[in-house]
């Protein structure tokens, strides 16, 4: 059962949500109210909910019949036209109090207990009097414990456990200001009231020991206003206002699935005929709508769904409800996302703003617009009537006077939609009932009516905004009229002002209503915890009931303006979000520090009314809130606005805060806090004295470390990420270079590892971290013979599985990867984010070097920590990682042969050597296809330069006298390619290696995945599309090996750019030219042997021209090519591992790029290399807006955990 369903009415956890979002109201809705249509509620038309905007056409429940409510109410519309807020879909009123269909005449709310004196008088007495106090408290308290614990529980520490160690480096000051304090840099906090009865006061500031704002952990963006929210253990799902439901990963953050919600049903056909039959149906529509009058903006907006304002889950999460502003509650089950039933009521209902799923009585209730509350027992038949035919369903339904025609008959255009509507309908109901119809087809389901003995009509004397199961006995007084003593009641909230309770009698299978508590203000939404019932009222006020006393505690005001639309609760901390005050002069929300609002803000609330924290949410509105179990023993907040965002923030160290500010009675105790807070995973003291004891205890020490989560890599990724690692640049960022690779390494030392810097000369250190494997200090010394032979084997080899054979000798793997990334800037590059500030969106990771190369770095160090904390790692992992693979791996080979013994473990005693290197440095060929890269060209980069004796010369007198240097080097560079691009260089092509049957086989793998050679062929031949496209498959076939040869495995000439000396002025002969050009070469290629050639040629044919210019070549990079072996063990249990993870077997790709280091590894060590791609093809390495999907962070991780424990 999931506890954090406010629906279940469960509170084991102490986790509670409210989150109730009444919709925006029409003008036609304030006019009607002004009106008045006496005490009793009218039942809506069914026209008025085809659309929200448009009750204008329908009654609704009226005011009440005294004499000044019908002045009221107008009044009170008339004040509410101004106060508009902006959503996705339009502009919306948001009436106040009176207009929600309460019962209420207009005026100030009264205190329900206590006379609440105005604030103005002893506000800023006490603020000022008990503010000082607090502070001081608290700053006495934190410096006790800053004194007690040592720096590294400094209450200005981050709560990271890789950078509050003694021997790490912190990251950039910029990173650890959250988003939310980049948003909205003003906090407020209250000082202690000097009553009970006092509201909580807004304005003083926070003390900085509970300043934090929550991180934000990601943000989901939506097609609409995101307006109610409920969480299972794994998934967040949302309703949309455009009736859309989104279902989102706690996990990976992907979006598992789009339910179409309340949304129109798409059209089907059942063939071409009916499709051509459907098309010239449509015109005639077209022609017809173009004759009568212009459609309204309400009836275009017909096809655009209806709100989704509320869902609730079953306590298993089999089974969701949701329920819109279409006058249904559709059922959908979780296991298929497929819908499953259609609830729809006989009466005009209107909106269904709450449903509410009641486990003991297995009852679905739902709060609507018409004031009623409906109920359906979904698991007994008898109950209700089951029907496949449409024609009853509240959009369908005929209405003598807003369906009949007009003189002549004529419709309007929302009538002929209906029309059309209607009649679509009924023909599917009758496709559905013919034997010849696809039973695959699932456009159908069942429609369940709710019969008329389940409804009370008035259930209150206002819309039913809100509904909450409480899950516990009721004080005396409320059970005296209960006949059985029930433990679970419906409570219900509206317009009218009233919460009433409601217990479920079995016999007859109805409502019995047992209490009714008055607030003299609109209900939006509910919470209850223990024995206390929270309300969310209007004018930013809270209510707090309780239920064994059937008292009201208090009324406290939270805000200035604004409805309490949602809350979250977690025990006695309160966090409430709301609608927006607004500047009276621009008509938006007001955003000034001087006047609060509540436009996008989140407040959290102890029981001793202290404002503990507020942060800016959302860019809007904030209409939905959840708490929900996120990772390991982290609690979150889930937020959902008019800005069409769902944000999910970190409170566990605010929850953490709170109990320690309700716990602080000496210095000693807020000692203890402070340590348990600050660390993520509750070991960071323990971390601390880890490595303050060296390495030497580290392997033993590792293993009491709690289990890692996804949280842990997505927040040392985002530290990771934060340095600016930009290698070259004539060291600029060589600070931030040498700070990250002392992260790096108190990571792996916090980890159990050996690590150490490598110094490297002119350039980054290299780190290197090596992990023990369980018997690394009993581990055979293997002959290189008896590798080689197992290296060997062919795939198809069974593998023995006595431990006496070499496969089951731990093994020593090298992992290569680096830390220095390509230069970005949010303006000049065109990022929409901050390349170095990681921002998680809709299931992806942005910023510089998430992909290339820090991501799949951290997810190779996460898989070999928690192997270490399992005890579960056999073999010894090396980690190198350098800074320098941006600009050519610059003195890496240099380093790695001086610390040659270090990396391969050679002592006095043993000398064992590496057996494999991997690497993660390279990306899927698709978006989709998982792969494994086994080969990668090499290069050669140079400049060919030609100058004249003479300076700069004006063309206009000296041209046509001399021998021009550019025209020399353009004509030199023609020289090293046909016309058709192959280069001339001698032999150049003679070595490369020929196309063996066993690679063939691979390239037909690649080709057996039609969707991804229409991509490869639409991305590489443009021109060529329309031609193959009319080819046969053998056709395409060939051209598409073609393409991926010409990028994988055949040689290329580049030249990247021609750069002449001067002003560059357009009559200027320039004294001097060159020209950067590369050389990408492929295994068998001998390097030195191009080189030479290289030379050779160009001075060759610069000879022919008898100029008398000077030719210089400078050959400046190189690096030599890869191709690994697929067959191979380290493959075959790389493969069997993305396939376990992804469900699929992995395509073989080369790549046409280069990595230096690659190639020297294997030649250095001895060892063969894989390589595991980790991002998609989309990442956009090097490119603005580079990203890697959280899925793929994962699963690699996953993947290299498997291979580091199976290679052998």
């Amino acid at each position: 059962m999931n506890n954090d369903t406010a629906a279940d009415g469960c509170r084991s956890s102490g986790i509670l949500s409210a989150s109730t979002s009444p919709p925006p109201l029409s003008q036609g809705h304030l006019n009607q109210t002004s009106a008045g249509h006496g005490s009793t509620p009218q039942p809506q038309s069914s026209s008025a909910h085809h659309d929200h905007h448009n009750h204008h056409q329908s009654s609704h429940p009226a005011t009440s019949n005294s004499p000044n409510s019908s002045a009221g109410s107008s009044s009170s519309s008339t004040a509410v036209s101004s106060n508009l807020h902006k959503s996705s879909s339009g502009s919306h009123i948001r009436p106040k109090y009176n207009d929600y269909g309460c019962s209420r005449s207009s005026g100030p709310v009264p205190a329900i207990i206590g006379a609440h004196q105005p604030l103005q008088s002893h506000l800023h007495h006490h603020q000022q009097q008990h503010q000082t106090l607090s502070m001081a408290a608290a700053a006495a308290a934190a410096a006790a414990a800053a004194s007690s614990a040592g720096s590294a529980f400094s209450p200005s520490s981050s709560s990271s456990p890789f950078y509050n160690y003694p021997y790490s480096a912190p990251p950039p000051l910029s990173y650890h200001s959250s988003h939310a304090h980049h948003q909205n840099p003003h906090f407020y906090q209250s000082s202690p009231s000097p009553g009970p009865d006092e509201y909580w006061p807004t304005t003083s500031h926070l003390t900085a020991s509970f300043a934090d704002s929550p991180r934000l952990v990601h943000t989901w963006r939506c097609p609409n206003s995101v307006l109610s929210l409920i969480t299972t253990k794994d998934w967040i799902i949302a309703g949309c206002g455009d009736g859309h439901i989104l279902i989102f990963s706690k996990e990976d953050f992907v979006t598992v699935a789009v339910l179409p919600g309340h949304r129109p049903a798409a059209k089907k056909s059942q063939n071409q005929q009916d499709h051509h039959q459907q098309q010239q149906q449509q015109q005639q529509q077209q022609s017809q709508q173009q004759q009568q009058d212009t459609p309204s903006d309400s009836s275009k907006k017909d096809v655009s769904g209806s709100s989704v304002y509320s869902l609730a889950v079953t306590p298993d999460e089999r089974f969701l409800f949701s329920g819109g502003a279409d006058s249904l509650v559709k059922v959908w089950d979780l296991e298929t996302l497929t819908e499953i039933y259609t609830i729809y009521s006989i009466h005009d209902i209107g909106d269904i703003f709450s449903v509410a799923w009641i486990p003991k009585h297995e009852v679905l209730a739902l709060g609507s617009q018409n004031a009623s509350i409906q109920w359906i027992q979904l698991y007994d038949k008898t109950s209700y009537t089951v029907t496949q035919d449409p024609s009853g369903l509240p959009s369908l339904r005929f209405d003598r006077f807003f369906d009949s025609k007009g003189p002549g008959g004529k419709m309007a255009p929302q009538q002929h939609a209906k029309t059309i509507l209607v009649a679509e309908s009924d023909a599917r109901r009758r496709m559905s009932l013919d034997d010849s119809q696809d039973p695959n087809d699932d456009s159908t389901f069942a429609l369940l009516e709710i019969p008329p003995k389940n409804v009370i009509q008035y259930a209150h004397y206002g819309y039913v905004y809100t509904l909450l199961v409480v899950n516990r006995k009721l004080g005396h007084y409320s059970l005296s009229s209960v006949s059985d003593e029930t433990d679970e009641f419906l409570v219900s909230g509206g317009g009218d002002g009233t919460v009433k309770f409601w217990a479920f009698q079995k016999v007859p299978g109805t409502f019995q209503q047992i209490y009714s508590l008055d607030t003299e203000s609109c209900v939006f939404s509910m919470i209850y915890y223990d024995n206390f019932l929270y309300l969310g009222l209007t004018d930013g006020q809270v209510g707090l009931y309780d239920m064994d006393t059937n008292q009201v505690v208090r009324v406290d005001k939270v805000a200035d303006e604004g409805d309490v639309m949602t809350m979250s609760l977690y025990g006695d901390c309160l966090f409430r979000g709301g609608s927006a005050r607004e500047d009276k002069s621009t008509g938006t929300p007001s955003t000034s520090s001087s006047t609060f609002s509540t436009s996008g803000l989140i407040r959290k609330w102890d029981s001793k009314r202290y404002v503990r924290a507020e942060w800016l949410a959302h860019h809007g509105i904030v209409l939905a809130t959840a708490i929900t179990d996120f990772s390991l023993a982290r609690k979150v907040l889930v937020t959902g606005g008019n800005d069409n965002t769902v944000s999910m923030w970190d409170i566990t160290s605010m929850l953490d805060q709170h109990a320690l500010a309700s716990q602080i009675n000496t210095a000693n105790v807020l000692h203890q806090q402070f340590a348990d807070q600050l660390s993520i995973s509750s070991t960071s003291a323990f971390a601390s004295q880890q490595i303050s004891a060296g390495p030497q205890s580290a392997s033993t020490a590792t293993k009491q470390v709690a289990t890692l989560t996804t949280d842990h890599m997505l927040r040392t990724l985002r530290d990771f990420v934060a340095y600016k690692t930009v290698s070259g640049h004539d060291g600029i960022y060589a600070n931030d270079c040498r700070r990250c690779a002392i992260f790096l390494r108190s990571l792996m030392r916090h980890f159990g590892a050996d690590a150490h810097l490598i110094p490297v000369e002119d350039g980054n250190p290299i780190v290197v971290g090596i992990f023990h494997g369980n018997n690394s200090a009993d581990k055979i010394n293997k002959s290189k013979e008896t590798v080689s032979a197992f290296r060997s084997s062919s795939a198809s080899e069974k593998e023995p599985s006595t431990p006496e054979t070499p496969q089951e000798q731990p093994s020593r793997i090298l992992f290569y990867g680096h830390y220095d990334v390509i230069i970005a800037d949010k303006l000049t590059d065109q990022w929409e984010t901050e390349p170095f500030n990681m921002t998680a969106l809709d299931g992806y990771l942005y910023g510089r070097g998430v992909s290339d190369n820090k991501g799949p770095v951290l997810a190779a160090i996460f898989a070999v920590a928690e192997l270490v904390q399992r005890s579960e790692l056999e073999n010894d992992i090396v980690f190198v990682i350098e800074g320098e693979e941006e600009c050519g791996s610059r003195g890496f080979q240099e380093a790695i042969r001086g610390a040659k013994d270090l990396i391969s473990g050679t002592t006095a005693e043993s000398s064992p050597g590496i057996d494999w290197v991997l690497l993660s440095n390279s990306y899927w060929l698709d978006d989709t296809t998982p792969c494994l890269n086994y080969g990668l060209r090499g290069i050669i980069k140079a400049t060919v330069e030609i100058k004249s004796a003479f300076p700069d010369l004006h063309s206009g007198v000296h041209g046509g006298v001399f021998r021009e240097p550019t025209i020399d080097l353009v004509n030199l560079l023609s020289k090293l390619s046909t016309d058709q691009g192959r280069i001339l260089l001698p032999a150049f092509h003679d070595s490369v290696r020929p196309l063996d049957d066993a690679e063939r086989k691979l390239y037909a793998d690649i080709l057996a995945r039609p969707e991804l050679i229409n991509n490869l062929t639409r991305e590489e031949c443009p021109q060529k599309q329309q031609s193959l496209d009319e080819a046969d498959e053998k056709a395409l076939a060939e051209e598409s090996i073609k393409q991926l040869m010409s990028r994988w495995r055949y040689p290329s000439l580049t030249i990247h750019r021609i750069n002449v000396s001067g002003p560059g002025n357009s009559t200027l002969i320039p004294a001097r030219a060159s020209a950067s050009i590369s050389l990408r070469i492929v295994p068998d290629q001998d390097i030195s042997v191009i080189k030479a050639s290289l030379l050779s040629y160009l001075r060759g044919e610069f000879a022919k021209f008898g100029s008398c210019n000077e030719l210089a070549v400078n050959i400046f990079h190189e690096a030599e090519p890869w191709v690994g072996d697929p067959s191979n063990r380290a493959f075959r249990v790389l493969g069997n591992a993305l396939e376990r993870e992804w469900g699929q077997p992995p395509i073989y790709i080369r790549e046409g790029g280069s990595i230096p280091a690659v190639r020297f590894l294997e030649k250095e060590f001895d060892a063969p290399a894989a390589q595991l791609p980790c991002g998609q093809a989309s990442d956009g390495a090097h490119m603005n807006n580079e990203r890697l999907r959280v899925m793929n962070f994962l699963k690699t991780r996953n993947v290299l955990q498997h291979t580091f424990k199976e290679l052998r």
